[in-house]
């Protein structure tokens, strides 16, 4: 098939399929520009102006809202689009997820990484949200990983409830419609956005948790998952010691570091969620001391 260029008027793309349809080449993949509504234009312009059989897909590499991108789909499925591609940007992997499920056309994603080492952390996310229920209430530590795991709950989930000691997770789901947020008190850390000390300590005393969410700096074989600070590595001790079940989101290029603080949370720690690029030596030490691996799917790698 024929990949357009991004255009300024619609003639123009109009021009170029009917272009490549002269020259034989059975189908045209359109790039639109933007904004959605002109998008929705140029789609119906373009099935005009090449006919009912001739084969169009569209691919506007967008950043989409969910209810734009179900508009267009459900538009190129009634024009007989062979597939949309790009709707959202590359590491809003929840977003493709519920589109895949809501529409009948088929889905092309991830080509372009805008999003670099995000795209790594949403499938992380995602990977991760997928044991958090309806209704459940989870611990959630600092990290990007943890924080694309607060906003995928916040945006799939009904009724979660989330206790964190992190201030820029509670301020990045605050308009996030999905989940409650109880913020653990105590001393600000403002480079990390946390709350640390004993104050996180006595809050987290207030809950019991099947299962705390957290990151790590890096990760050492017969050490284990390690911390750059002292006060953030004992608030996630004090964290854990309110929850059931430790899982450690990170991404598989944190073992090849290492913090200064080991966090010492021995048989706590009984999941790790990262990407298909974990080391053979740390998975085979992660695998000893009983620690299940759940591999992000589509993570890029």
């Amino acid at each position: 098939y024929a990949s357009g260029n991004f255009h300024e008027t619609i003639q123009e793309y109009l021009d170029e399929a009917l272009y490549y349809k002269s020259q034989g080449i059975p189908a045209y993949k359109a790039h639109p520009a933007g904004p959605v509504e002109c998008d929705l234009k140029l789609h119906q312009k373009l099935r005009d102006a090449v006919g009912d059989d001739y084969i169009l897909m569209s691919d506007p590499v967008a950043e989409y809202t969910m209810g734009d991108a179900v508009r267009v789909g459900r538009q190129l499925e009634k024009l007989n689009y062979k597939w949309l591609e790009e709707p959202f940007r590359d590491f809003e992997l929840y977003k493709y997820t519920e589109l895949c499920r809501t529409l009948d056309i088929p889905i092309a994603a991830t080509e372009t990484t805008r999003g670099a080492h995000w795209g790594v952390a949403q499938a992380i996310a995602q990977r991760a949200a997928q044991l958090v229920a309806d209704g459940e209430t989870v611990m959630i530590e600092s990290g990007s990983c943890c924080a694309l795991l607060a906003e995928q709950l916040a945006e799939s989930r009904r009724e979660v409830t989330i206790v964190t000691n992190s201030a820029f997770i509670a301020g990045f789901i605050r308009q996030k419609p999905g989940a409650q947020v109880v913020l653990l008190g105590g001393l600000y850390q403002r480079d990390a956005q946390v709350m640390v000390g004993p104050m996180v300590a006595q809050g987290a005393k207030g809950f019991w948790v099947d299962r705390l969410f957290i990151g790590t700096d890096g990760y050492t074989p017969g050490l284990g998952f390690t911390n750059s600070d002292h006060l953030r590595a004992q608030a996630v001790r004090d964290m854990a010691a309110q929850a059931g079940h430790v899982a450690v989101l990170t991404e598989s290029e944190k073992f090849s570091r290492h913090g200064v603080v080991p966090l010492q949370l021995g048989s706590a720690i009984d999941l790790l969620v990262t990407d298909s690029g974990l080391p053979g030596e740390a998975a085979a030490s992660l695998a000893q001391g009983g620690v299940e691996i759940l591999t992000a799917p589509g993570d890029g790698r």
